[in-house]
């Protein structure tokens, strides 16, 4: 009724468990996640009328547990195995602009560009509220936490892709307060190259691939 009445469609609740998902996106950047029809696509065999319009996805509940991930970018050329993949997502998405509360955990993570591994053996826990705008192709994190391999970082701050250079840049804030004494050192120097930069590199593959699905 939501989507005869608003073209909305909405999920109560969507369970997984022990499932292997293959996320791909071909070398223009169409995803075969992407359940919209752009609106300057035109079926030839059917009218524009007939497409399937959607203007607001409503999530109330998706959980995956126990998943196996592998996300294949022909179009960034990033290739990448998640293990044990946990996902608990809540989402209002419209048009240009979406509200995310996720929570996400894998037990390992593995991550290629250019034929190039960057990352391997990483355990990664990210819980966040995430604010999408797709015009401005910005994804906004509101006090998130990152856990990778053990060490808490809190996050603010914002993702944009450069469609022109195909590159991510990156703003982000890191909190101390919920770093041990003994990881100061360690975030000091890590800070420097964090806060303004590509996305694409061994740094930040758990935001990458986010924000990989994302745009």
């Amino acid at each position: 009724m939501d989507y005869l009445r608003q073209q909305k469609i909405s999920i109560h609740r969507l369970a997984l468990e022990h499932a292997d998902i293959y996320a791909y996106k071909n070398k223009d950047g169409i995803a075969n996640w992407d359940i919209t029809v752009p609106d300057t696509v035109q079926s030839a065999s059917s009218p524009a009328g007939d497409a399937m319009n959607i203007s607001e996805l409503d999530i109330r509940q998706i959980s995956i547990k126990h998943a196996t991930v592998t996300m294949d970018d022909r179009d960034t050329r990033i290739f990448a195995n998640l293990w044990d993949t946990n996902l608990t997502l809540k989402a209002n998405m419209k048009k240009g602009h979406s509200m995310l509360a996720v929570d996400f955990r894998n037990k390992n993570l593995l991550f290629w560009q250019d034929g190039q591994l960057l990352a391997n053996r990483i355990a990664t826990h990210l819980r966040t509220d995430l604010e999408l705008n797709t015009a401005r192709h910005s994804l906004l994190l509101h006090d998130a936490m990152i856990d990778i391999n053990g060490t808490k970082l809190g996050v603010k701050g914002t993702v944009r892709r450069d469609t022109a250079a195909q590159a991510l840049d990156v703003d982000l804030q890191y909190s101390r307060s919920i770093i041990s004494p003994w990881q100061m050192p360690r975030f000091a120097s890590d800070s420097n190259r964090y806060n303004k930069g590509s996305l694409l590199n061994r740094n930040e593959p758990l935001l990458c691939l986010l924000s990989m699905m994302l745009f």
